[in-house]
């Protein structure tokens, strides 16, 4: 990211990777652009594994919220969680301790090194 940026090309190269990619020459295809006032520092992103056509990203830093998005770059959902986080850096997929599918948000950067 350039100085200046406000993270929106992150997202969008995030959101253009998972649309097609020839691994020979690694061109690709924009097909979205995450161009919502909340989505501005996107740091996470995690295909759903429910939903195929449904990618859950996070911003950076301490927002209590992640939001489903088509690879379009369409708003499908926001979603809010009771948690309070510092520096939320990325998403993942995995099991609740009862082995039902969970989404895990990472609450793992410490730029002040605090």
């Amino acid at each position: 990211m350039m100085p200046g940026d406000s993270g929106k090309g992150i997202a969008l190269i995030l959101v253009t990777l998972g649309c097609s990619m020839n691994a020979e020459n690694m061109d690709f295809e924009i097909c979205g652009r995450l161009d919502h006032e909340d989505m501005v520092e996107i740091s996470g992103v995690v295909a759903s594994s429910r939903n195929p056509d449904i990618l859950w990203v996070a911003n950076d830093g301490g927002k209590e919220r992640i939001w489903a998005v088509l690879s379009t770059g369409e708003l499908v959902m926001e979603v809010d969680y009771d948690s309070k986080v510092s520096d939320v850096e990325d998403l993942a997929l995995g099991q609740a301790p009862d082995g039902t599918p969970a989404l895990f948000i990472a609450d793992v950067g410490d730029n002040n090194a605090d």
